[in-house]
């Protein structure tokens, strides 16, 4: 597998726990970090042993094969479009913009370099979801019907900071919702048509961005689903069922940043456990899979496309619990035109 020289444009906490291991564990390197402070950018270089520390974006892409962009979400597009335009693939943290006509650009952008863009969604890379989605798609438990996902969490003190400020970007839906819209894209051939949300502010904390969020999403042939994301529940088990005419799945302790959970299936036989076969760190499946379709033997593991189809869904999301009106989710494949 090639030995990719990576750039990290963000010196952010999953860069450090999550994304160095998996790229070094891969053959890769991180060569470079940037931060909009030097010191957080040296402090950062100098703890992870990486050459080089700036703030300078144009010299964070110098002499690099690839970036990987865990910086606020209102920075992801600019990164993205420069790291493109200086001929290095892009693998960035979710959401990829909040804009999707910028972000269905950048797709166009990477396409017409010949360069790979992939989103860094970790629970696509999940042995659980990945067999949970295979079964669905198999017809395991016939026509779906509905889906429900459980997604409430508590929010470790080191990961606050501006997820719960007013600020862009912030807030539940576009750290967990967008999350679980990856899923549902695992699990449906297309997206959904409309959704319905409401929000609440409920942490110990100061009131900010929401931090709670129902949502209600229907789908053309009149698919339901449902989620609960959190940020203020200490004490909880996360699942993802999905219901079939002859069957139900059930997976759970799987939306989680580790190569955890259970599988099971309730059909007419009964109940059993499935087996989810080889857990494999979720991180490193992300940058095997990214690395082999650099090296063209392969394919990443959610798309751009799949990415900016997520955030449709959170945006859409977003907009039903700012204005209490049931609304349409953007099938991004319409945005892809000729003109575009």
């Amino acid at each position: 597998m090639r030995s990719l020289r990576w750039a990290l444009l963000g010196a952010s906490d999953i860069a450090a726990t999550r994304m160095i291991p998996a790229i070094e564990s891969t053959g890769g390197r991180a060569v470079t970090v940037l931060s909009g402070s030097p010191g957080h950018a040296e402090a950062f270089a100098t703890s992870q042993a990486i050459e080089r520390a700036t703030t300078d974006l144009g010299a964070a892409l110098e002499g690099v094969d690839a970036a990987y962009i865990s910086s606020h979400n209102p920075k992801h597009a600019e990164q993205a479009q420069a790291a493109l335009e200086a001929g290095v693939h892009v693998l960035c943290e979710k959401p990829i913009t909040l804009d999707l006509g910028q972000a269905v650009d950048l797709i166009a952008l990477a396409d017409s370099r010949g360069l790979v863009f992939g989103v860094n969604h970790h629970l696509p890379c999940s042995a659980v979801i990945r067999k949970l989605a295979a079964l669905v798609h198999e017809g395991t438990i016939g026509t779906v019907t509905g889906i429900r996902i459980n997604h409430a969490v508590f929010l470790p003190e080191r990961l606050r900071g501006w997820r719960i400020e007013d600020v862009p970007g912030a807030g539940v839906i576009l750290d967990i919702t967008v999350h679980d819209a990856a899923v549902l894209g695992l699990l449906r051939d297309a997206p959904p048509a409309t959704a319905a949300a409401q929000v609440a502010r409920q942490g110990p904390w100061p009131k900010g961005a929401p931090d709670a969020v129902m949502t209600t999403l229907r789908w053309t042939d009149e698919v339901l689903a449902q989620t609960h994301d959190a940020f203020t529940v200490p004490f909880n088990s996360s699942s993802v069922d999905v219901y079939g005419s002859e069957g139900t799945l059930h997976a759970t302790d799987a939306l989680t940043q580790d190569p955890v959970g259970d599988l099971t299936l309730r059909d007419e036989a009964g109940v059993r456990a499935v087996d989810v076969g080889n857990r494999e760190d979720l991180y490193v499946v992300s940058v095997r899979d990214f690395t082999a379709a650099v090296e063209g033997t392969g394919a990443v593991a959610v798309t751009g496309m799949a990415g900016t189809q997520a955030v449709a869904v959170a945006l859409a999301v977003q907009e039903a619990a700012e204005t209490g009106r049931t609304v349409d989710v953007v099938d991004v494949r319409g945005l892809l035109s000729p003109a575009r």
